[in-house]
């Protein structure tokens, strides 16, 4: 799931609804970004990423088979293949980005995607949630 807009604040009220929703249905969720105190008391999994690369973080991650990995804001060219390859093995993603159209965040991901990834010919794994709309796609 891509949460996408331009508003900080509804990202994070579109990602706060995500998450409740996979807390509800006891998923384990594995977060390689930093929470909140909250959160993390909620039962969430955090998986340091500070001075290791996004695939070694989500290699980490993996081994508390996580049915849900929270990856943060996609913010450079290393943190989208590794967020692929993880949605490609059938777990749920949270990433965010700070664009505001379903095409801008599909231009993006297939830019910086790896070679072998099967994003450029399919996008069945990939849900967008605009959230400056309220609108899944």
């Amino acid at each position: 799931v891509v949460l996408f807009g331009k508003s900080f604040e509804k990202k994070h009220s579109c990602f706060e609804r995500v998450l409740y929703e996979a807390k509800q249905k006891k998923l384990n969720i594995r977060s390689l970004m930093p929470l909140p105190p909250f959160m993390l008391s909620q039962g969430i999994g955090f998986t340091f990423k500070e001075n290791s690369s996004w695939h070694q973080a989500i290699s980490m991650a993996m081994r508390h088979t996580p049915d849900v990995i929270i990856m943060g804001e996609l913010f450079d060219r290393e943190s989208v293949p590794p967020a692929i390859l993880a949605a490609e093995t059938g777990h749920l993603v949270i990433a965010m980005l700070g664009i505001d159209s379903e095409e801008g965040v599909i231009n993006y991901l297939k830019a910086h995607a790896n070679q072998n990834s099967c994003i450029e010919s399919e996008f069945h794994f990939v849900h967008l949630l605009d959230c400056d709309k309220n609108q899944l796609r």
